[in-house]
């Protein structure tokens, strides 16, 4: 369904988005930069590169990373400058992800140098971009004495001052909190309370951007959020263990962070220096299972599992439930934990191919499965032979109880296109105001709607059938014999 650029997603979005458009040719241009760059061994540009480069900003950050990498910091300078000029955003990205994240995280020394010698040069438009970087690299590289507690002061003015930019000074603030080694300091600085400040100002301005519903605020909120989440964690180690464990739980990635894990991935991994670990769940699940608080145990584990349905989850989830209630009927707790945690399927009306007519509401007392897809998007069209081959199995799979319903969206020709392809599962042609009533990012999309109406979207990049099954629970075996 996408592209994976410097381990980031990107969807194939509809093409009457502007923003997604955008985004999408962003990446494209990512792909051929890196072909251009990478793909050969002569670092030298031709006059046509350069008037290529100047009317395309996403190639300055391909030869900025290029030359800093081989130690060619005044080339790399020269074009971050023209860089801040095209697009200060393409700068961001690559501070944050290049130099930073791929860079002075994984001790390459380029990168640091490059950083301090572009600060050095002193240009404005640059400086209040990188700032907050550069001063937690200072931190990171000097030894105890009062330079640290200066520059961490000069850090915080910065987050204080420009909390929540795109330079993102409250980051680095906590990376500096969580780094500095407060015990051989000789100051009257409590960072507990440095970091119980933080938390509140997150808390505060999470607020405000759990009520706006638009991409920017989405993306804003899985930032603050796991930023909070490392903050919580970090106070876990002074006192009040469970409290604080609990709180990063809580604040760790949820179902609509995981729509948008491009805007916490380089958060994340900043701060605990891992690509796949995001939240932190599993701690907090060790910590109560290991005080035999199994109870609460069950609830945490419920929640890991209905955002992640792997079998592992569902399997860890039944056991520590049988353990706690051996009578209890299992199936039904699980159903409700997915009705629970999940929204309600909107109601609309559509048409099938075929003529029948039929509303959401009507898809009530059975399992749905929903594909969303254009014909337009090639990973879309790539994956119905798979979607076919689903729906030609899963009655007698799911015993009748999960049907399948596939949505196109703005697909020419979708008659000849079904017919053509021998495509035999039931298909409906929706508008423009039922993608924004199922608040769709990017297609194909992939909805699992319950028997009493609520849905969640499986994420891209996931074993869709897995999800399926573990949702439902209808391919058990013993799925047709009520559990006791």
């Amino acid at each position: 369904m996408g592209f994976r650029i410097n381990r980031t997603m990107y969807y194939i979005y509809a093409p009457n988005n502007i923003l997604q458009k955008r985004d999408m040719k962003r990446t494209l241009l990512l792909v051929f930069t890196g072909l251009t760059i990478y793909g050969c061994n002569n670092n030298n540009l031709t006059e046509a590169d350069t008037n290529q480069l100047s009317e395309n900003p996403i190639y300055y950050s391909g030869y900025i990373y290029d030359y800093w990498g081989n130690g060619k910091y005044d080339s790399a300078i020269i074009y971050t400058e023209k860089l801040v000029e095209l697009d200060p955003t393409e700068l961001i990205e690559h501070l944050h992800t290049q130099v930073v994240a791929h860079g002075i995280l994984e001790n390459k020394s380029n990168a640091s140098e490059f950083l301090n010698a572009l600060y050095d040069v002193g240009n404005e438009d640059v400086n209040n971009i990188i700032r907050p970087a550069y001063l937690w690299n200072k931190i990171k590289s000097c030894k105890p004495n009062d330079s640290i507690l200066l520059l961490f002061d000069e850090l915080g003015v910065l987050r204080k001052k420009d909390f929540l930019s795109p330079a993102k000074p409250e980051l680095y603030f906590l990376k500096a909190i969580m780094e500095i080694d407060w015990d051989i300091m000789e100051c009257d600085i409590d960072p507990k309370l440095m970091c119980r400040s933080l938390i509140q100002e997150l808390k505060d301005s999470l607020a405000n951007n759990e009520i706006v519903h638009n991409r920017d605020a989405l993306y804003k909120r899985g930032h603050i959020r796991v930023v909070l989440s490392h903050a919580y964690y970090y106070l876990s180690d002074n006192g009040n263990v469970e409290y604080f464990l609990k709180m990063a739980a809580l604040y760790s990635p949820d179902k609509t962070d995981k729509r948008f894990i491009g805007a916490y991935f380089y958060t994340s991994y900043f701060l605990n220096s891992h690509y796949n670990n995001f939240g932190f769940q599993e701690k907090f699940l060790d910590y109560l299972v290991k005080n035999n608080k199994l109870e609460e145990g069950i609830s945490v584990l419920s929640i890991m599992s209905i955002d992640e349905p792997i079998t592992s989850n569902v399997k860890r989830l039944k056991a520590l439930y049988k353990e706690v209630h051996p009578s209890g009927n299992y199936k039904q707790y699980w159903h409700n934990v997915f009705s629970i945690n999940s929204d309600t399927f909107p109601e609309f009306t559509f048409q099938t191919l075929d003529g029948v007519s039929s509303t959401s509401r009507q898809l009530r007392g059975k399992w749905i499965f929903i594909d969303i897809w254009g014909t337009w998007c090639s990973p879309c069209v790539a994956e119905l032979p798979d979607i076919e081959k689903f729906y030609q199995t899963s009655s007698e799979k799911y015993n009748n109880q999960l049907d399948v319903l596939s949505i196109s969206y703005n697909s020419k020709n979708l008659n000849v296109f079904i017919d053509s392809n021998h495509y035999t599962f039931s298909v409906a042609e929706i508008e423009d105001s039922i993608v924004d009533k199922l608040v769709l990012m990017g297609f194909p999309t992939k909805l699992i709607v319950s028997p009493d109406g609520h849905y969640r979207e499986i994420p891209w990049n996931t074993d869709w059938v897995e999800y399926i099954d573990n949702y439902t629970l209808l391919a058990e075996k013993d799925s047709n014999t009520p559990e006791e």
